[in-house]
């Protein structure tokens, strides 16, 4: 008798067989009889019914069965050479494992990963296969968890365990050579997660293609005494059958409703400017409330100051201007505020209480006043001093970032770094948007927006109409241009000094922020098509 999940057979169990089903995909795998090992079967078009074994390989060389058959989680020291899901180093030294299938279950909803970011649903909507292997030499367990949700063609999987005696985006794309924009078959493997990855792809001897992806393991070693626990990032898996726009469209849609928390995911964004190509450092007063006076005026929303204030000892004071109180222009809202969190070390703040930094002092600033936006401008590379060291950096990074949007939910947030460095999955978790890449410049946005939306819905892009000539290129384009081309992100915005624009640019401006209020929840809510390539058309 089939054991159903209650989502409309998204998660079917027929004796030693699985199948997770959505509309136009279909992943399985099975239980291998002899060894216990769990045997992938299926990852593509939707299916129903038996499906053929693969073919027994032809042991003719040196390798064995393990290096020659699709495993749904290799282990490591029994014979399979390509790279393994885990490498568990025991007490001994030794690291051989030898998992093999213990029982599973069929839940509904999705549970949470304990201290890290990770798609989530209610049980109407996502369905959670638990498939529990154990080693019984080194009494160590694992939970593999497969989460199919109702609506979207994507499988979410993550991995737990527990011992009872252990600058690149996180995406990858696997096609055919003649699969383009529309037609023809593409594999997409989205990591959700902010830290140092890894990413392996590997033919092997049959013809199989392996791709694994995870923590970089030269940056964990993570000890786990009786009874500790360790959980994996998640990864979401995705097919398409219409080329990489219909891989995209599933990702967009799923990332879209799943991964962000915030109230801010799908709602329309204020029209903002940011202060950092208008002033870069000179922040002060006068210079400030000057530039909020000029944004108002043009219609603008909402106004950002990119650089912080550090005190009466150091430079760069503005901490008097009531930049509040200004009155947006055609509009009866008031001008509303945003900030960076980030905090400089040569700063009364930083010498007075470097305890504060991450946690306690942006508490106390964001209630000191009435803010509707941050950025979190993380400039800084972080090093570590072992392998331990960097996942647990992660996990209290993770953990300050839900902390402070569970006590502020009213908050628009935006993730920065050094152009995009955290656009992640991760970060959405808790930023509705992120900043695409510092190169503001028109032309070359198109194909950065461009290569972005590959894995990201133009919702969670930053995108902004900068100077000209513009401050990384040098280029010069029309403003109606560079306005259309940060339109296409979902919080648009300006990046430059009101005063030093020329007349009729002002005096186009209030229109373009109307055409983008417009535009913005088609932005938000819509599923994309890219009709054309940058390269290839003008």
């Amino acid at each position: 008798m089939a054991q159903q999940a209650p989502s409309a057979n998204a998660i079917v169990v027929e004796g030693k067989s699985f199948a997770l089903n959505r509309y136009n995909v279909s992943y399985r795998f099975h239980i291998d009889e002899s060894t216990g090992d769990l045997r992938s079967d299926h990852f593509r078009g939707r299916v129903s019914g038996p499906i053929p074994n693969d073919p027994a390989p032809i042991i003719n060389g040196w390798t064995g069965m393990p290096d020659r058959v699709r495993r749904e989680f290799p282990d490591q020291g029994r014979g399979d050479f390509r790279v393994p899901a885990i490498r568990i180093r025991q007490s001994q030294g030794h690291t051989v494992s030898a998992f093999r299938y213990d029982s599973h279950a069929v839940v509904a909803g999705k549970p949470a990963l304990p201290g890290l970011p990770a798609t989530f649903g209610t049980e109407e909507v996502v369905t959670t296969l638990v498939v529990h292997l154990y080693d019984q030499y080194n009494e160590v367990a694992a939970d593999l968890m497969y989460s199919v949700f109702e609506k979207y063609d994507a499988i979410v999987r993550s991995e737990y365990n527990r011992v009872l005696i252990p600058l690149a985006q996180p995406f990858i794309t696997l096609a055919h050579h003649f699969t383009t924009e529309s037609q023809g078959k593409a594999w997409g493997f989205s990591l959700v997660y902010t830290g140092s990855f890894a990413a392996n792809v590997k033919k092997g001897s049959q013809g199989l293609t392996r791709v694994s992806m995870g923590v970089h393991p030269d940056q964990l070693s993570w000890p786990l005494a009786l009874g500790g626990t360790l959980t994996s990032p998640e990864c979401v898996s995705v097919y398409s059958k219409d080329g990489l726009g219909g891989m995209s469209r599933s990702l967009h849609r799923l990332y879209r409703n799943h991964p962000i928390k915030s109230k801010f995911a799908t709602d329309n964004r204020p029209v903002l400017l940011n202060s950092w190509e208008g002033l870069y450092f000179d922040i002060n007063q006068e210079n400030m409330y000057r530039m909020a006076q000029e944004s108002a005026a043009l219609g603008v929303k909402l106004f950002v100051m990119d650089d912080g204030w550090f005190g009466d000892k150091y430079p760069r004071v503005s901490d008097a201007a009531d930049i509040t109180s200004l009155e947006v222009a055609n509009s009866s809202e008031k001008l509303r505020f945003g900030i960076p969190e980030m905090v400089n070390p040569e700063s009364s703040l930083y010498h007075e209480h470097p305890d504060w930094v991450l946690h306690a002092a942006i508490t106390n600033i964001l209630n000191s006043a009435d803010i509707s936006y941050v950025k979190w401008d993380h400039n800084r590379l972080s090093t570590t001093p072992s392998p331990a060291a960097n996942l647990a950096y992660m996990l209290g990074m993770y953990r300050v970032f839900d902390t402070l949007t569970s006590r502020f939910p009213d908050i628009l947030r935006e993730g920065w770094a050094s152009g995009g460095g955290r656009f992640d999955p991760g970060i959405l978790q808790y930023f509705p948007q992120a900043w695409t890449s510092d190169d503001t410049d028109a032309v070359e946005r198109i194909f950065i927006q461009m290569g972005t939306s590959l894995v990201y819905p133009a919702s969670a892009m930053g995108a902004h109409i900068s100077a000209v000539p513009d401050h990384q290129t040098g280029r010069t384009v029309p403003l109606t241009f560079r306005a259309h081309v940060a339109m296409m992100g979902g919080s648009f915005g300006l990046e430059l000094d009101p005063l030093k624009m020329l007349p009729d640019e002002k005096a186009a401006v209030p229109g373009l922020i109307a055409l983008a209020e417009k535009v913005n929840p088609v932005v938000l809510k819509g599923d994309m098509w890219r009709l054309n390539l940058p390269e290839e058309s003008n």
